[in-house]
């Protein structure tokens, strides 16, 4: 299985073409360009590298690995500025799994989840649930 993780890395130089002003967390206004990884679950090791303009959408960027690596047993990691609902369906209907965080309201969430724990971080008291609705695992802290 491969999973694909995908990162920023920001540029002021004038002759890294690939450079461009796109989103990234800290909305920082320097050029940037995305770089994807994908990497072996069963030894570990990177096995695709993959560099994209920066000004690219990330839904573009997994259509491409999908298109790319067909025929591979392949897994994503989203951040949680990832929002393509659309996407995220396509990825189930194909059996590709993912890690994605989800919005409070997200329509993949069930209509109630029972807290079942509480644990500690920081000063902070979470309470967590871990459901199982069919194939898909919900991991909840409010």
């Amino acid at each position: 299985m491969l999973f694909y993780d995908l990162t920023n890395i920001l540029s002021n130089s004038k002759r890294l073409l690939l450079a461009e002003r796109g989103y990234n967390p800290d909305w920082e206004q320097t050029g940037q360009i995305k770089v994807a990884l994908a990497f072996s679950t069963t030894t570990h090791l990177p096995v695709a590298l993959d560099v994209f303009y920066g000004s690219l959408k990330e839904v573009k960027i997994l259509n491409y690995f999908k298109e790319h690596y067909k025929g591979t047993d392949l897994g994503f990691i989203m951040d949680r500025g990832f929002n393509s609902y659309e996407l995220l369906l396509e990825l189930k209907q194909a059996g590709i799994h993912y890690i994605v965080p989800l919005m409070k309201n997200s329509q993949f969430l069930p209509p109630s989840i029972e807290l079942e724990s509480v644990f500690k971080y920081g000063k902070r008291v979470i309470a967590c649930s871990k459901v199982n609705c069919g194939e898909v695992w919900f991991f909840v802290f409010v």
